[in-house]
């Protein structure tokens, strides 16, 4: 009967070391949306309680999202959202007072964005683009040109875990092909190549993209876009990235 309904992602997604799964889902958020079966199956921490899920509880103020945290199952189930490490980019801090207001984005309190913007995603300029679907949590999304962009640790290093990721260009094509490239120490350690659609966004992480486990311990992400043409519109959109610092950035 174990075998049975370990077979189940969302089961080995909330019972890593019942089912073996430690490689997998050790180090990830229970059932983190991307499961084959039953996405977003919420759990319970009481019998009459709120159903929850680690998407709820990532999107929490930080005060009442560390001290959910402290509970036995919150932080064995949401094990990397209840991770003190962790910082969630949803670039929501950054004040866009209208529609479609673009800023660059150069720095948080932990990484450095280089070609980074952000941009308000409410009634979009044309309708039809990716970013008015790539919105996760509050308004803003940040988005990097066609030309590419770094994500950056300086003198610190970090790990990526998650982010929702969406194409955006105004033209007939709805996809666009994406590649993220790992360096340490201006070394080359690997890279991750995705298919994205101006649909809404798909979610990156380690359980359904098993090549990002190169993203480990890292100091730089380089993202392009791949494939030729490059129309002057295209863009990779990001929401609520997920990253864990290993060593402070300077």
């Amino acid at each position: 009967r174990k075998d049975r309904h370990c077979k189940k992602n969302n089961i080995l997604s909330y019972c890593p070391s019942t089912c073996d799964a430690c490689e997998v889902w050790g180090n990830a958020d229970a059932n983190d949306g991307n499961t084959n079966d039953n996405d977003n199956l919420p759990f319970f921490t009481s019998k009459n309680g709120r159903a929850w899920t680690c998407e709820k509880l990532q999107n929490l103020k930080e005060r009442r999202r560390k001290n959910l945290c402290k509970n036995l199952k919150f932080y064995s189930t949401c094990r990397i959202t209840c991770n003190e490490e962790m910082v969630l980019v949803n670039f929501d801090e950054v004040p866009l007072p209208y529609n479609n207001h673009v800023r660059p984005y150069r720095t948080n309190e932990y990484l450095t964005f280089v070609s980074w913007n952000v941009i308000n995603s409410t009634n979009p300029i044309k309708e039809g683009t990716g970013i008015s679907k790539a919105a996760i949590s509050g308004t803003n999304v940040g988005y990097v040109p066609k030309t590419g962009g770094w994500l950056q640790c300086r003198l610190g290093s970090f790990s990526f875990i998650s982010a929702y990721m969406t194409a955006d260009q105004w033209s007939e094509n709805t996809e666009s092909e994406v590649s993220l490239s790992a360096y340490r120490d201006n070394t080359y350690l690997g890279g991750l190549s995705l298919t994205l659609t101006v649909n809404g966004p798909i979610f990156v992480s380690n359980a359904t993209f098993p090549d990002l486990a190169t993203f480990t311990n890292i100091d730089k992400i380089y993202i392009k876009i791949s494939v030729p043409p490059y129309p002057s519109n295209r863009r990779t959109v990001f929401d609520n990235m997920l990253i864990k610092i290993h060593s402070p950035c300077n």
